[in-house]
């Protein structure tokens, strides 16, 4: 029995070989427009994105179209680009009339070049909201297409944003890491019914740090973590407790850590104990504080005119 061959090529086949098949029903290639921004973005779908594979992958899946009757598919994309012509190279695989074909399809396009959102209101200085931060040592992390401008101010600096959204969420940051925020806002223009302000940060550390002794509600703790709740230690037992920040900001410092001073034990009996300073020599009675005995070194503060041992 003969074996059938395609009519074209003469290849076995049962009609037209896929080559055959291919070359008779032509997959065409229409471009679909492209638009990139100077920063390296491009229009997607109406917004602008970094994602070059996403935009240049779902451009190749708009420009390739199939013949009638045909299912195509767009496997992978590689581009290059030179004068400002990209060349395109889009993997595909098609299904037409039960046959199933891979081939490269290589297109070039000249795309459209604009400015984007956030090039255009960088370029004409642009903000919509201001951290105001007073600790010329902290550090915020801002995307830095976000940023206008950082000026340089007593006891800081004011880092001027693009987005508002993104200075909320830099503040929100910073709230849950203890840092004092108050947030205010000023009328900046009106577009027909709609009033656009520009908001404002204020940014400050709480006036207090780790290692800290404060009073809070007549109770003794040394500062430990800073965030929302503050993680505090009593000295008397040397264990955890938590306050929230707003309860901190009404307490009473105590002691900062160099106000906190070493001392020996010197003496230890039923109804106090004996320590000597190891800076001045000067002795010094405290209430009896379980395990310690004579020649222990010890740390202890001043509070109310009496002496505290703590840890």
């Amino acid at each position: 029995m003969r074996q059938p061959r395609c009519p074209e090529c003469a290849r076995p086949s049962a009609g037209l070989c896929p080559d055959c098949l291919a070359r008779s029903r032509t997959i065409t290639v229409k471009p679909h427009k492209l638009t990139l921004c100077e920063c390296g973005r491009v229009l997607l779908g109406g917004k602008w994105t970094r994602d070059r594979m996403e935009a240049f992958t779902d451009m190749a899946r708009r420009s390739i179209k199939p013949p009638d009757g045909a299912t195509l598919r767009v496997e992978s994309v590689r581009w290059d680009e030179q004068g400002g012509i990209i060349n395109i190279t889009a993997r595909v695989r098609a299904r037409i009339e039960k046959k199933r074909l891979e081939q490269n399809i290589q297109f070039s396009i000249r795309p459209k070049r604009i400015s984007c959102e956030i090039c255009k209101k960088r370029g004409s200085g642009y903000f919509e909201a201001v951290l105001q931060v007073r600790d010329k040592d902290l550090f915020i992390d801002a995307d830095k297409e976000q940023i206008a401008n950082i000026v340089d101010v007593k006891g800081g600096y004011d880092l001027y944003l693009i987005s508002n959204e993104h200075a909320r969420t830099l503040a929100q940051d910073l709230s849950g890491r203890g840092y004092i925020i108050v947030h205010s806002k000023k009328l900046f223009t009106k577009k027909g019914n709609r009033e656009i302000y520009r908001h404002y940060y204020s940014i400050k550390h709480p006036p207090f740090w780790p290692g800290w002794y404060v009073r809070i509600k007549q109770r003794i703790g040394r500062i430990d973590k800073i965030g929302k709740n503050v993680t505090l230690s009593d000295p008397a037992n040397e264990k955890q407790f938590k306050a929230p920040m707003q309860k901190l900001l009404e307490s009473e410092v105590v002691a900062r850590p160099d106000e906190v001073k070493k001392a020996i034990v010197t003496e230890v009996r039923p109804d106090g104990i004996q320590i000597l300073d190891e800076s001045d020599y000067e002795t010094h009675e405290i209430p009896t504080k379980e395990g310690l005995k004579a020649g222990d070194q010890v740390n202890y503060i001043s509070l109310d005119k009496k002496k505290l041992i703590v840890f």
